[in-house]
């Protein structure tokens, strides 16, 4: 689950919008405040079972308190941060209703958390959905998550249901944000950390299943995301580098167990998805910056990768193929690599 734990805790700002509950009693109210606070601060210690049960004490006992944005806000990203995707999104879709009209930063931010629901789901449909209403608010989030996260996104998701012109679109306003964000934010770790989330976003194919797509599309989508996944690496910031490493490492893993599942079918076909995925290594080698001073774990990528791509040509050679490329994937690796990088 991708979310950022205590993003929640900016919906403190908006307690001062709520503030004005005339019946509550003083009683009532610091009880509230405990159990709020005290639900928080399991929050900040990982222990989301005891802040979820802190939330709907609140949310049960006190339905009409001060809190009760804050309380459902954080309890549905209580919810997230346990995998329990359904009541995490039962949650956001009652608080966009609540928000609706008296607090629109709540209700931007409850449709973003949304989206990242629906994608825990792999419902890519509701996921589009939910951005897009979310990107009508970009006004109210921050440029990063307007101009950035958002787009990169919607890119990802209309690329893997296989929408390439919408894809396209939101890929070059993702890449724009990115400019935005590299002239704007001044703080070098935040515009690191922003920059390699973004790219991260934009390559992140977790949510693709090869019993969905089939195999052969689904190594198309690996040549298409990987590049953004590989400068999201290329950062070497601490959270979303590892994250897209592993998602490379993850998605050819993928194709070798999906490959060795089939290797008494159709032969020359399976020569074929080989073939496509020898191809889609090269092309990522390609796409390697030139760095005399590349850092450790970008070698050390590299040096799995080539490994597994010499398993696939070992297994190419087993199956009587030799070495030899088909003429198409030949032409598809005499492409150049560009100098040039977003």
């Amino acid at each position: 689950m991708r979310m950022l734990l205590l993003g929640a805790l900016f919906l403190t700002v908006i307690s001062c919008s709520h503030s004005d509950k005339k019946n509550e009693k003083p009683s009532t109210t610091e009880e509230t405040k405990k159990l709020y606070e005290d639900a928080m601060s399991f929050m900040q210690r990982e222990n989301f079972k005891s802040a979820i049960r802190n939330f709907n004490i609140i949310l049960n006992k006190y339905p009409s308190s001060k809190y009760e944005q804050l309380v459902m806000y954080n309890l549905a990203s209580s919810y997230e941060s346990i995998n329990d995707c359904n009541k995490a999104g039962i949650i956001y879709q009652k608080l966009v209703r609540t928000s609706q009209g008296n607090a629109p930063r709540t209700q931007a931010e409850a449709l973003l958390r949304l989206s990242y629901v629906y994608e825990c789901l792999g419902q890519d449909e509701k996921v589009i959905a939910t951005l897009q209403d979310a990107y009508k608010r970009k006004k109210v989030l921050p440029i990063e998550v307007a101009d950035a996260e958002i787009p990169a996104r919607l890119a990802g998701a209309y690329a893997r249901r296989g929408q390439h012109k919408l894809a396209k679109k939101y890929f070059e306003k993702a890449r724009q944000g990115l400019k935005i964000v590299n002239n704007q934010v001044r703080t070098p770790n935040k515009k690191k950390q922003l920059l390699a989330k973004t790219f991260y976003l934009m390559g992140s194919y977790s949510q693709l299943e090869i019993e969905n797509i089939g195999l052969n599309k689904y190594i198309e989508s690996l040549k298409t995301f990987q590049p953004y996944l590989l400068r999201a690496a290329e950062f070497t910031e601490t959270k979303w580098s590892p994250m897209a490493i592993d998602e490379i490492l993850y998605g050819y893993d993928n194709v070798w167990t999906a490959i060795s599942k089939q290797k008494n079918n159709d032969n020359k076909k399976l020569v074929r998805s080989i073939e496509k995925v020898i191809v889609a290594i090269n092309m990522l080698k390609l796409n390697r910056l030139s760095d005399p001073n590349e850092e450790s774990v970008i070698t050390s990528l590299f040096n799995t990768v080539e490994e597994k791509e010499e398993k696939f040509k070992r297994l190419l050679a087993s199956m009587g193929a030799g070495l030899e490329l088909t003429e198409e994937a030949q032409k598809r690796l005499s492409i150049k690599k560009s100098p040039s990088k977003d």
